[in-house]
């Protein structure tokens, strides 16, 4: 069942969206809409294509955003380990 949906080059949605996973190990903002891109890696249609395109548009534009951390505060790190 197609309902006149024009399909778009597999190998290349599945190239991005493959980039796109490993990016969610650093930008935890986008896993769930890059799950829900993953699951149409063998049937890839023209709106699917679009979110693609979205989810790299939002990526531009967020690129500046992140947490800053200053070495100005005394930050002491405490790690604790059960030796069990």
């Amino acid at each position: 069942m197609n309902d006149g949906l024009k399909f778009v080059d597999a190998t290349l949605y599945k190239q991005l969206v493959s980039s796109l996973v490993y990016l969610t190990t650093t930008r935890l903002d986008l896993g769930y809409a890059v799950s829900v891109l993953s699951q149409f890696m063998t049937q890839t249609h023209e709106n699917h294509w679009i979110v693609v395109k979205g989810v790299l548009r939002y990526l531009q534009g967020t690129s500046d955003f992140g947490i800053l951390f200053f070495d100005s505060f005394d930050v002491n790190l405490t790690c604790y380990r059960d030796s069990d």
